[in-house]
């Protein structure tokens, strides 16, 4: 997902453009005080780590558009149910449990 270098050109100008954001808008989630308790995570992570993402989205919009300049697609989602975890696994009942409300074998 990550913009490729002339991507990252078109978009930016060549002043701001070493500060740029690497990856599209939209691509990025924030998770608060309060969302982080409801996913139960008493420690954060640390910075530049990796953590796994789990998400059940439900679809709230869907269009597609066709001009002189080409076709545009776009599909809106809405994230209903999240899990995080450890990169490597640690934890796969919880996954269970964040997207069906009970741990799974």
């Amino acid at each position: 997902m990550k913009m490729d270098k002339e991507a990252r050109q078109k978009m930016y100008e060549p002043s701001v453009l070493n500060d740029a954001p690497m990856y599209p808008y939209g691509l990025q989630l924030r998770l608060d005080e309060e969302a982080l308790d409801k996913l139960g995570e008493d420690q954060l992570p640390d910075v530049g780590g990796t953590i796994l993402v789990i998400a059940k989205a439900r679809v709230t919009s869907v269009s597609s558009n066709e001009s002189d300049s080409g076709k545009r697609r776009n599909v809106e989602l809405q994230i209903t149910d999240l899990c995080l975890e450890a990169a490597d696994g640690e934890q796969p009942t919880k996954v269970a449990a964040a997207l069906y409300g009970k741990a799974k074998a």
